[in-house]
């Protein structure tokens, strides 16, 4: 009977393998020129049933990205750019949280009421009690200056008028992604992030790319803030985020460092550990070199699944941590442990991760983890094969592989945002879609709209910003 299952599940997998590919693969001679600059937009390409365009789309660009200043607080100071907002937060941890919540106030209130943490945590089931019980476990590992952070953020919302906010409530948010961010059985949601140097780029600079997939019913966007914080002693980094949010899900700081993450699948997972999103914080602030970032989160007390991608502009280079509870493994460009028996194919002067292990040891962590509903263990997985490549996260994985190598040495800005935008990376759910350009100290932005109506980052426009006032 096993036997029997196995096989149909081969059979499957080949079938969805073929209509997957079918459905989102982007045809060459589609596709415009990459030298080409033109902001032009072509008419919004039907989609299939995946969510994937089928014909090629050029990102639209912001036409007018000057900064207007809106409020400030000290040191603290909020500008419109584009139709984003860009805040500004500096001194110590205190100073920063006052100034966030008197700056964002009422968005804080939103977040914790009406907002993210309704839609993503109260909605489907989860009561503040249950957070707390999971919270409290966590809090042990968060360092105390983030605690007073998170406190001083209410002492800023009082002082701009608004009460109501609890410690409890932003606390909870810090540790969302950990409390609910895929079910048990589900496959975790979609992010793509990779870095590319020498060979790609046309200068031979290192390039950032990334898309952070996440529900939008979630409400997150209505929220969303770009921050840029310059803790004192500390190094100075640049987070999209959301207000009440003192974590990073990613961010690149003042000497170089990125740092993101990419949810992955494990058997492995405990609430005993520092939250990511507060890990990859601690690593913005305190690292000036790619071994000094890797060594924070590698030697953190984790909590959950990730794939991390870590950068360093200076060098450049890159490394891909494919982590969890218990275990990190750490992968460099054309790392002979990403491999075919995971399905995988390293790549030279690049790093690229989407959402699952393309290490053997968390490749069978997830497998154990997986692999029950379909008769699958750690031991027989090869087998499976053909169902896994079906799957969103390696069709991705292997159709930005393809892409990036017809473009060899064509890699710009404008290249990496159309990778963005098309094929299999394009999703129906992304909250945040950016490119770093870590040399230029230039990032370009575009975040999801909630309300009135969804729209995914890609089909929203791309505000630039120059990092370089707040980057010395």
């Amino acid at each position: 009977m096993r036997i029997l299952r196995l096989i149909c599940i081969m059979v499957i997998g080949v079938i969805l393998m073929a209509f997957s590919i079918r459905a989102g693969e982007v045809k060459l001679k589609d596709s415009p020129n990459v030298k080409d600059k033109t902001t032009a937009q072509t008419p919004a390409a039907p989609l299939t049933k995946q969510g994937k365009t089928e014909a090629w789309r050029l990102p639209k660009h912001a036409a007018h990205c000057e900064m207007k200043l809106l409020d400030k607080e000290g040191a603290g100071k909020l500008y419109q750019i584009g139709d984003q907002l860009l805040c500004i937060l500096e001194g110590t941890p205190e100073e920063i949280g006052f100034q966030h919540g008197r700056l964002l106030a009422k968005k804080v209130l939103h977040v914790a009421k009406e907002g993210y943490l309704k839609h993503a945590l109260y909605d489907k089931g989860y009561t503040l009690e249950i957070l707390n019980e999971r919270a409290v476990r966590m809090e042990k590992f968060i360092p105390e200056e983030y605690i007073a952070e998170i406190k001083a953020i209410i002492r800023g919302c009082e002082a701009a008028g608004v009460s109501g906010v609890k410690y409890e409530e932003l606390r909870a948010g810090q540790m969302a992604t950990e409390m609910a961010f895929y079910k048990p059985g589900e496959w975790p949601k979609m992010c793509t992030t990779w870095a590319m140097w020498g060979r790609w780029t046309p200068d031979g600079r290192q390039l950032i790319a990334r898309n952070t997939d996440w529900e939008l019913e979630t409400g997150a966007s209505d929220d969303a803030v770009n921050m840029i914080i310059r803790p004192k002693g500390r190094k100075a980094f640049f987070a999209p985020s959301f207000a009440g949010c003192v974590g990073a899900v990613l961010g690149i700081n003042n000497a170089g460092i990125f740092v993101s993450s990419n949810s992955s699948t494990t058997c492995d997972e405990s609430y005993d550990g520092i939250p990511y999103a507060i890990l990859q914080r601690l690593a913005l602030e305190k690292a000036s070199t790619l071994d000094e970032a890797v060594a924070i989160i590698r030697d953190a007390k984790r909590t959950i699944g990730v794939n991390y991608l870590i950068s360093d502009a200076k060098i450049p280079d890159a490394r891909a941590l494919e982590a969890d509870a218990t275990d990190c493994e750490i992968f460099g460009p054309m790392d002979k442990k990403e491999n075919k028996s995971t399905l995988s194919t390293p790549m030279p002067d690049c790093v690229r991760r989407t959402n699952h292990p393309c290490g053997d040891k968390h490749f069978k962590k997830m497998i154990a983890r997986m692999g029950k509903a379909y008769g699958v263990t750690p031991e027989n997985y090869r087998l499976a094969m053909p169902l896994l490549m079906g799957q969103d996260s390696w069709i991705r994985y292997d159709w930005l592989r393809r892409k990036m190598s017809e473009r060899e040495g064509k890699m710009d800005p404008q290249a990496c945002l159309e990778l963005l935008c098309n094929g299999q990376v394009y999703g129906t759910d992304t909250l945040q879609s950016c490119v770093f350009d870590p040399k230029h100290n230039l990032v370009w932005v575009a975040e999801a709209q909630f309300t009135p109506k969804e729209v995914t980052a890609m089909d929203r426009e791309y505000t630039k910003i120059d990092l370089a006032p707040w980057f010395k």
